[in-house]
């Protein structure tokens, strides 16, 4: 849905409208290459994204530092402080908001105001501002069941402590 709504407002498709704003002007080492979900036909917007590890680095500190490249605010001024942050949906916490997942710490507290991007089989972007810590994983998982050896928010937690 939200590569459709690119398209209907920008007229391009979401890969050459990141490529234009965003990814081009990063430096990128490399193309990305997004998952279609028909030949010829749209980006599967809320994954699919390949892109080496270095890339998904680069693009989570540009995430991390609110979105400015060379000076310039690239993604609107709330939108990030808007993205990483849980919502009350139904009387129940939702930790989600604009493709990313706030990650709590093992007390379940948002203090630090860590969040994710989540690749369906094992890659991730972690961004801890407060702890100025930013992980990026690529790894080949087989298809979700649920029951990972180590939970990956306990990994990102785990990792935040030993840094520290």
């Amino acid at each position: 849905m939200v590569g459709a709504l690119v398209k209907a407002a920008t007229g391009k498709w979401l890969s050459d409208y990141l490529s234009a704003r965003i990814w081009s002007r990063l430096g990128m080492e490399a193309d990305a290459y997004w998952w279609l979900e028909a030949p010829g036909g749209l980006e599967v917007a809320g994954s699919g994204l390949c892109a080496p590890l270095r890339d998904y680095a680069r693009f989570g500190r540009f995430i991390m530092k609110g979105g400015v490249i060379d000076g310039e605010l690239v993604l609107p001024g709330n939108w990030m402080a808007e993205a990483g942050v849980s919502r009350t949906v139904g009387g129940a916490r939702l930790d989600y908001g604009y493709m990313w997942w706030t990650v709590p710490d093992r007390s379940g507290s948002l203090a630090d105001g860590a969040y994710a991007a989540r690749g369906i089989f094992g890659q991730y972007m972690y961004l801890n501002p407060a702890q100025d810590v930013l992980i990026a994983v690529l790894s080949s998982r087989a298809k979700p069941r649920g029951a990972e050896a180590i939970l990956d928010n306990d990994f990102f937690n785990s990792t935040v402590e030993a840094l520290r």
